[in-house]
This record gives structure tokens, sequence and C-alpha cells, in this order.
């Protein structure tokens, strides 16, 4: 059976997470931790777990550790982590450490035999990293996470600066364990060695025996002790999640848009997860590691619709703090903006958390497709632009879109109405033959992209090949005009059994100057339908964010007449997720239009939008339909449908202020 994780239970699902990383030119580390200052203070916030400073990137910890390898801060004036685990019991709340793993600069310059070797061709790149196979988990880090067990009484873990910086080490260790297991005597250097994907794949097993190593030591010792590893399975690290953490969580220091991607693939992982939001930003496109541009903190609407991310898609929720006060104060106005935020969280908790998928549209995020790409590193390599913006687009259609890799797809595919493949040339061939089956069997499936053709083969979609245009920008019909679409290849298709949609132009021209082959086709298989659009359009539309790209995928998606069960007309800047918890239907309504802080405004609240209506197919009469967390009354109706199709019910909600939920109890 797969390992689930374990957590606290749904009482616990909003948190503080707070680190220094102790630096060597720090002189009052923990001076004002201490309860009579901490305890008020954490107050004004109220999390119901907090995550505290124990070990950063400099790998000097802010508390005396007695493990013999460890690098204990020079300017530690009392112990922060005894002070932070003292107020945590004061206030009854679980208390994990903020523990940075194989970044660690204090080991690299103590302990060089424990170092991370890099890629010959670039031996000056990246921080000062341990290599996984070294020593230091044994001999440094698996002893000090135990000892802050035992002698601070935390209960658990977040493990930092690991997979998201990960760099694949060449050192003898791992050369000899290469050769042994895949037989290649010397290691690739460049991406474009035959052998470089082996070599990815064995530095992912590598960080993966790793992290389980340390995981169960560590519970083999204390067994109650919860651990997880930052960005560990989480969308750019995608397939059966195999190491053994006990939640899931990654720290989002950029956009909305990236809290929407995580959170929505985090959500199929069947284990406990959050979001890490930081509490403060720069401005987009400002240079982010430079301290001329300081960070400010983000206003309480802001992090209210990040938090209703988490919320609506049933997960949990914690907020990074730091300040440049390095005695370890926390800012009373500041946690007092947290709290604000923490009485919105807590006021749709207990409907929102925990709460499980009502299947609408799901967009495919293939691991074979995303392993194929030969990256440099793990993680952020990656090209992600197509399942973003089918992601992105989908969801400003009204659409409730969730993300699924292959390992979480297979197995439920038959349940949604409607199951989008965003260029995703390599996935399995059993993938393959799975969306044959899903369509065979009545489902709905909208494919994209030149290479769709060779895998799925003519006679499923309905089309001959007539050849490839590359490097082209061709005008696709969209609502009352067109748009500019580029695509680095364009497959040029006749129809045989497929009907054609929509048109293509060499020209913004809508009926002249016209391409002799359509942009989309649409084939009955069995049962089902699938649509093909041959060219790269979500991938395009994450790009450029094009409204007209958007309305041109929305006409694509209704050609098909998915058999929603829930419908929604609103905005393009409202995200829409249904969920079921107990015998509810959940319809989310999240307003992401950007808000102005000002005298008027002191939270930063976004423009409300304009009425929404959510139309719901149901096979029985809902005991009870409501609105909740938005003022102003709403209206709905209920109308039984002809032989015996159910019940139709009709709601409409004025306005929607940052997040509201629409209930069918049924």
């Amino acid at each position: 059976m797969a390992f689930e994780g374990s957590w606290y239970g749904n009482r616990i699902a909003f948190g503080l997470h707070y680190d220094l990383h102790a630096n060597k030119n720090d002189t009052d580390l923990g001076a004002h931790v201490n309860l009579e200052e901490l305890v008020p203070d954490l107050g004004l916030m109220a999390p119901q777990w907090i995550q505290t400073d124990m070990k950063g990137g400099p790998g000097l910890t802010s508390w005396f550790s007695r493990t013999p390898t460890a690098s204990v801060a020079p300017g530690i004036v009392s112990d922060a982590l005894y002070g932070w685990a003292n107020a945590a019991r004061k206030l009854n709340v679980p208390i994990h450490g903020h523990y940075a793993g194989l970044d660690d600069e204090a080991a690299w310059e103590k302990h060089p035999e424990w170092r991370l070797v890099p890629n010959p061709l670039t031996p000056e790149a990246g921080r000062p990293h341990m290599c996984p196979r070294s020593g230091y988990v044994d001999e440094l880090m698996i002893p000090q996470l135990i000892e802050a067990v035992e002698r601070y009484g935390l209960n658990g873990f977040w493990v930092d600066g690991e997979i998201a910086g990960y760099q694949f080490c060449y050192c003898q260790r791992c050369r000899d364990a290469f050769r042994q297991q895949m037989g290649i005597n010397q290691p690739p250097v460049e991406t474009s060695d035959p052998n470089w994907l082996r070599w990815v794949a064995f530095q992912r097993s590598t960080f993966q025996e790793y992290a389980t190593h340390y995981m169960e030591a560590v519970r083999e010792r204390c067994p109650n002790t919860k651990i997880c590893d930052n960005y560990l399975h989480t969308y750019r690290d995608p397939g059966e999640p195999v190491v053994p953490s006990d939640w899931l969580s990654g720290d989002v220091w950029e956009d909305l848009d990236e809290i929407r991607m995580e959170a929505r693939f985090m959500a199929t992982r069947g284990r406990p997860w959050d979001v890490m939001s930081w509490a403060f930003d720069k401005p987009q496109g400002s240079d982010r590691g430079s301290d001329t541009v300081p960070w400010e903190i983000k206003s309480v609407a802001r992090l209210e619709q990040e938090a209703s991310v988490s919320l609506s898609l049933g997960g949990n929720f914690q907020i990074y703090e730091t300040t440049n006060l390095r005695d370890g104060r926390l800012v009373p106005w500041r946690m007092e903006r947290l709290g604000k935020v923490g009485d919105f969280f807590k006021e749709r908790q207990d409907i929102c958390v925990g709460s499980v998928p009502f299947p609408q549209t799901v967009v495919l995020h293939s691991e074979y497709h995303l392993r194929s790409q030969p990256v440099t590193n793990l993680f952020w390599g990656y090209d992600l632009n197509a399942i973003r913006g089918a992601v992105f687009s989908l969801c400003e259609e009204s659409l409730s879109v969730e993300l699924a890799d292959e390992w979480a797809l297979k197995p439920i595919i038959g349940r949604y109405p409607l199951v989008v493949v965003p260029e995703q040339d390599n996935m399995s061939d059993v993938m393959v033959r799975k969306l044959k089956e899903y369509v065979a069997n009545g489902g709905n499936l909208l494919l994209t992209g030149a290479a769709a053709y060779e895998r799925f083969g003519s006679e499923f979609l309905g089309v001959n090949d007539l050849g490839i245009d590359e490097d082209k920008v061709y005008y696709v019909a969209a609502g009352d005009g067109s748009t500019p679409v580029y695509s680095k290849t364009w497959r040029k298709l006749e129809l045989t059994t497929a009907q054609a949609f929509s048109s293509l132009g060499k020209t913004p021209l809508t009926r002249a100057e016209l391409c002799d082959f359509p942009p989309v086709t649409i084939n009955h298989a069995g049962k089902g339908r699938v649509a093909y659009v041959p060219f790269d359009i979500f991938a395009a539309f994450n790009k450029l964010r094009y409204p007209m790209i958007r309305v041109f995928i929305g006409a694509v998606v209704r050609a098909l007449h998915p058999p929603f069960a829930v419908k929604v007309q609103a905005p393009p800047t409202v995200d829409v997720v249904t969920r079921q918890k107990d015998n509810m239907v959940l319809v989310h309504l999240l307003n992401r239009l950007e808000g102005t802080l000002s005298a008027a405004n002191p939270l930063g609240n976004p423009p409300p939008t304009e009425p929404i209506i959510v139309t719901a197919l149901m096979p029985h009469k809902p005991s009870e339909v409501h609105v909740l967390y938005q003022e102003g009354s709403s209206q709905y109706s209920v109308v039984e449908n002809p032989d015996n199709l159910g019940y139709t019910v009709k709601v409409v909600v004025p306005q929607v202020d940052i997040h509201a939920v629409v209930v069918f109890t049924v």
C-alpha cells in the first residue's frame, strides 16, 4: 500500500513558518525569544502550528546543538529553539523545525569529504551542497534532527534547500554507483550525450534514496515525528510519490498563478499538503535578489486570495514570515495582519479543508513527457508552458480544473467529463491506450500539439497527415475576429471521419486568405469524442495570455459538449473549483482581481466581481442551497427535469469579494 503520510487532522490547517538562516555576522540571535515577548506576538496571528528556525543555508544553528559535527552560530545570546518550543507548548500547538538539508555552507567548509562535486564543465556553479551519498546525512543531519526532537520536543521538520536547488554530483561515490546501477563507465557531462537522461534518472533516484533514508532513520528513533521535504513530489516533480514524507509543501515566492498550479497538483498526491505563501514580495520584474529592492509585506486581501486557493482544493495553508530583526523579535503590526488572514481562513476551515474532488475537467501532466526533457537539474529547468497554459486558459473559461500526472489519473480517468492533454508528446504508451479507452467508453478528450498525430493515429483522430509547417504564425478564428498564434510546429490535416471546427488564416482576415487545413478537428471514436488542435495552442496562451486564444479554447471545449454537472458563468478573473465534502457539493468562486491599498481600502480588497451564475444538474432535489462567505442576497431556483433526469438548480451570486462557496446539500 502506498505511503499516505501523517498529519494532525483538519483542525490544524493554518500555520506560521519563521526562519532566520543564522549566519556568522549575527551578534544577538535569540535575544528576544522568550515567553514574555513571543507568546503575545504569536497570539496576534494565532497559528494552529508553527515552524521555526533551526539551520539555514549558511549551515549554522540558531540553537546550542550538541551534535559533535554541528556548526553553532557564534552570535547566539539565547537558545532560540528552546524559546520557540516553550512558546508552542504554552500555546498548545505543534512545532516543527526549519532545517536546510543538503544546502550547508558550514559543513562544506569543515568537511571537504562530504562535498558535492559539480559538473566538471561548470565547476563554479551553484551553492555549496553536500553529496547525498556522503557521511553528511548519517554524521550530521540525522543526529541533529533526533537531537532536536529529544531535547526540545519538536513534533516534526520542514527540510529545505534540497530538490529545488539540487545539483548533480560527480564525486567518486556517485560515479561508482552510476556505473554499478547503469553499467556505464563515465557519467555524461553534456545534455547532448545519449546517456544524459539515464544520468538524470540516476540522480533523481539518488535523491529519493537519500530522503527516504533520513526520514526512516529519524522515525525509527522518534516514531511520531512528522517530516516534509520542501517541493518534493510537487508539480515540477510528478510521478508516483515514493518518498515517505508525512505531508507535501512548497514555499511559493512568486505570484498567485504559481499557487494555483502547486495546489492543484498537490491535491492529487494522496497525502496531507499545504502551500506556504511568503508574507512579503517585491514588484514583478524587479531583481528579487537585490538588497536595493527591499521586500514589502503583502496586503491582507492578497494573502486571503492565496489562502483561498488552498482552501478551495481542500488543503492547508501556512505563511512564511521573517524580518531583518536578527534578535528573533516578531513585528506586532505584521502579526496582526497575518491574524486577519487567519480569521479569514478559520471561518472557512471546517467546510473546506479535507474536501475531495467533484470531477469535471482534468489536465494531464505526464511524468514521462516531463522527464524526456534533458534538463540540467531536477526541478526548475523543465518546460511547463503548455501545462500552465492549459490550466490557466481553462480556468478563465469558468471550468473547474484539476491537474494530475499519469500515476494519479490512470485509475480514475473515467470519472471526468473532460480530459485535456496539452502538448504531451512523450507520454507513456500505456497512457495513450488509457486515453483511447476513455474515449471509446464515452469520454471527451482534447489533444493538442503536432506530435499527437503520431501517438494516437489517423483512425482515432479521423484525419490524414498533409505535412508540417514550422516556425509559423497563423490566425485562428475566435469570437468576432481572429487571433495570431505562433507554434514551433503546425500539423496540416485532411479530414476523413472527423469534422473541422473554426478556421485558420494566413492574415487577420476571417473570410479571405484562409489555410486549406483546419485548426481543430472533432471525431467520434466509440461512444466518445476527441478534439484535436494540431499545434502548440496552450504554450502560446501561457506565454502571451491573449484573451482571444482563451476564447478559442473555450469554444473548442463547448463543441465537445462534455456533460458537466456544474456550469458557471463568471468573468475570466474568477476561478471555479468544484469539490465534495460529506453530503455537500461545494462550488468555490475565487476573485483574482488585484486590489489597491489605500486609506479607504486598508486591507487592499480587490473590486468585487459582477454577478455569477452557477447551474447544477443534480440527481436528487437538494435539501438546501446557500452561499457562504459573501454578503448580499443570492437567489436560486430548482426545476425538475423531464423524463426523471434529476433537477436543475440555478444560483445567482450577485458578487464575490474574495472567496465564496455555493453549497448544495444533498
